[in-house]
């Protein structure tokens, strides 16, 4: 079953969650830890939201449709330098010339 199914089943605001473990064991989700465990959020962020009051999750919004993915990778690491790239790029002309480029 797909977790936008899981959360729209088994979630509704205002409910109180008592730690992480049984929230993942909710959503059908394996406990993770570190940064695994912030990917793991920031993908259920797409579905529902939520605040924490020591460890207790308590949901403040389960989402209508599930928001779409932010994949930056898509961007690259040289999206800001691409400009300056540009400029050294070299023409088809002289490509076929010998020496330095200007």
């Amino acid at each position: 079953m797909e977790l936008f199914e899981i959360v729209k089943n088994n979630l509704y605001v205002g409910m109180v969650v008592k730690n992480y473990k049984m929230l993942c064991h909710l959503l059908n989700q394996e406990p993770k830890t570190s940064d695994s465990k912030k990917a793991q959020e920031k993908e259920w962020k797409r579905f529902f939201d939520w605040t924490r009051e020591g460890q207790k999750y308590i949901i403040i919004n389960v989402h209508n449709n599930q928001l779409p993915k932010d994949d930056k990778r898509y961007d690259g690491n040289n999206k800001n330098n691409r400009k300056e790239y540009e400029q050294f790029q070299i023409s088809i002309e002289d490509d076929q010339k010998k020496g330095v480029y200007r």
